[in-house]
């Protein structure tokens, strides 16, 4: 398996009962042993108030989930009991372009909204499983998930003195492109240094 890690946010339900914490430290530890560092933000900690109640406590469990999710590789939801936060999550992680796992336990009393049973995004994996099933169904999202995440997440922008410089070098090194007295660079490096 690949050994990069990757950044998770994993959120579920926020009412649960003993069963339920026992099945999410299941899943977390499952992502933890295969490579990701699971996150999580805690309400009033990282944005400065500690509101519990009323529009400011609303306000920082909003912002505390965009900005997990929005820091993280993949998001990771347990849904067999769904509540409309995490209803937007899902679709503000897709929105992001992230991968999503929605993992649930079908039931009587529960099939997936049709929002997401219908939703034909790529990057939504939507998965039944069961307590002996939750191990494969994981690694095997973390391993398509690792390949839909982008490798460039930033842009390079050379300043006037560097772009003429590379100019200059483009012309000594009978170059055809800036890009190529780049590669050009990189590969001396590997072969005399020994990066």
């Amino acid at each position: 398996m690949n050994k990069n890690i990757l950044k998770v946010y994993f959120d579920s339900d926020p009412i649960y009962d003993q069963e339920k914490e026992k099945l999410f430290q299941k899943i977390i530890g499952l992502l933890n042993k295969n490579n990701c560092n699971v996150v999580q933000t805690i309400i009033g900690v990282d944005l400065g108030f500690i509101d519990f109640y009323g529009k400011k406590a609303a306000d920082n469990l909003f912002a505390s989930k965009i900005k997990d999710i929005v820091d993280n590789d993949i998001f990771i939801c347990e849904i067999s009991t769904i509540t409309p936060m995490l209803s937007f999550e899902i679709f503000e992680a897709l929105n992001l372009k992230k991968p999503v796992l929605a993992l649930y336990q079908e039931s009587p009393s529960y099939i997936p909204d049709i929002s997401l049973l219908g939703n034909p995004s790529p990057l939504l994996t939507l998965t039944n499983y069961n307590y002996d099933n939750l191990e494969p169904k994981i690694i095997e999202f973390i391993k398509k998930a690792g390949n839909q995440i982008p490798i460039d997440r930033f842009t390079v922008r050379l300043s006037k003195d560097l772009g003429t410089y590379l100019d200059h070098l483009k012309t000594k090194m009978d170059c055809s492109s800036k890009n190529e007295v780049i590669i050009k660079i990189i590969e001396k490096f590997k072969n005399e240094e020994g990066f």
